[in-house]
């Protein structure tokens, strides 16, 4: 079964919306750390972020494939979870090879932002979903 044009729009803005809120959020963080504890503080929130975002991505990249059949899609979302894995923990990786002036707790902070993210478009999710039921 094909889902509604109208419950692909409303998925699909949901994803858009967690995406730029995620980055929305890793600035405006990255900001206000820039100025209470300094530009290495500022540097290391915005790349955690930024390592929630592209994990994020990757993430999405896979999961939103449209599939008819329910193992498929269920397959789909096991893979994408093991895309997001990936490239989340090789970006860390590559963060703690290469950066010598890094705010480890900053970083973490940046990343474990892109969760509240996540929380909220809960919220948002089941605001959009009535409107679906309502058309």
């Amino acid at each position: 079964m094909r889902p509604d044009k109208t419950a692909v729009f409303h998925r699909n803005a949901l994803v858009r919306w967690v995406l730029g809120g995620q980055l929305v959020l890793t600035a405006v963080l990255a900001g206000v750390a820039g100025l209470v504890f300094g530009t290495s503080a500022a540097v290391s929130l915005a790349v955690g972020g930024l390592i929630g975002f592209v994990g994020n991505l990757a993430y999405v990249w896979r999961a939103m494939r449209p599939e008819n059949d329910p193992a498929q899609a269920l397959k789909g979302q096991v893979v994408a979870e093991f895309y997001k894995f990936v490239v989340t923990v090789g970006l860390f990786v590559l963060v703690f090879v290469t950066s010598k002036n890094l705010a480890v707790v900053m970083l973490f902070v940046g990343f474990g932002t892109t969760f509240v993210v996540h929380w909220l478009a809960m919220l948002r999710r089941n605001q959009w979903i009535g409107e679906v039921g309502k058309s």
